[in-house]
């Protein structure tokens, strides 16, 4: 009796669990760049619309966290990398989520500029792009498609971080 007791009471729970799984939508974009003339001999047009022409990121990691806003007691619920398209996708349940590149994920990103001679950061600013991340979505009962991003690469700065300024020399 306690045996077919036991079995009853596994199969009910097995058939009715208690938190229904919600379904997943996936969510995708491309992440792209493009260059700026930084100076220097003078280049013909076509070396100008090659440095500014727009390009796949290779290998972007983009993290995501739940929530609207980047915090460290946040976990990391899900990461894709760009492909050679420039393309990522990830799969994620119905609800609000913050997404981030690998410079978010360190609070304290801007200290490492603070101590170079050729930048200046600020740090309100950085603080404040930390905490937003690259873009709070919504994920409802529909995929997410064409999230897509674009980095313009500046002169003597890291392609992926704002908030600061060049303040060295620039080439003759």
């Amino acid at each position: 009796m306690n045996i077919f007791l036991t079995y009853l009471i596994i199969g009910f729970l097995a058939s009715n669990p208690i938190e229904e799984k919600k379904k997943t939508h996936t969510i995708s974009g491309t992440i792209a760049t493009s260059g700026s003339y930084c100076g220097g001999v003078a280049p013909s047009e076509e070396m100008l619309q090659n440095i500014e022409a727009t390009r796949p990121m290779v290998g972007f990691m983009i993290y995501v966290k739940k929530g609207t806003n980047n915090k460290l007691s946040s976990c990391i619920v899900d990461s894709a990398s760009t492909d050679s398209n420039g393309n990522y996708s990830f799969d994620l349940k119905p609800g609000k989520y913050v997404l981030l590149q690998k410079n978010q994920l360190n609070k304290n990103v801007f200290e490492k500029y603070k101590q170079s001679k050729l930048m200046q950061v600020d740090v309100d600013c950085m603080q404040a792009w930390w905490e937003k991340g690259l873009m709070s979505i919504t994920v409802g009962d529909e995929k997410i498609t064409n999230l897509n991003f674009h980095f313009q690469k500046r002169c003597f700065i890291p392609l992926d971080t704002p908030c600061l300024r060049y303040i060295g020399p620039y080439p003759p």
